[in-house]
């Protein structure tokens, strides 16, 4: 088993740059910003039971996530783009209901 962190590349900080920048113009404050074991940065939100985030991959790819706990919602955002993916993340953490 392999215990190593793939270390984030350039790409991933770049497109993470530009989420934490569209997130400020929406905003929208992140709770946590970490990276993962596959090589991505996660800025991420929480509020009560709610989760969301977005990943940026070394790949270039960027996922949005938001959960409940009880449901998780998976989307790449180059699917619905960028803003869209933000707005939609502001309005789940933002809201009384998933």
């Amino acid at each position: 088993m392999n215990d190593e962190t793939i270390e984030v590349n350039a790409l991933a900080r770049s497109n993470a740059c530009i989420v934490w920048n569209m997130f400020t113009e929406f905003d929208l404050n992140p709770t946590h910003v970490d990276h993962s074991v596959e090589g991505s940065l996660q800025i991420s939100f929480k509020n009560g039971e709610k989760y969301a985030d977005i990943e940026c991959y070394n790949s270039g790819e960027i996922l949005g996530i938001i959960s409940d706990h009880s449901m998780d919602y998976t989307w790449d955002t180059n699917d619905i783009g960028l803003a869209n993916s933000v707005l939609k993340i502001k309005e789940f953490i933002l809201s009384d209901s998933f």
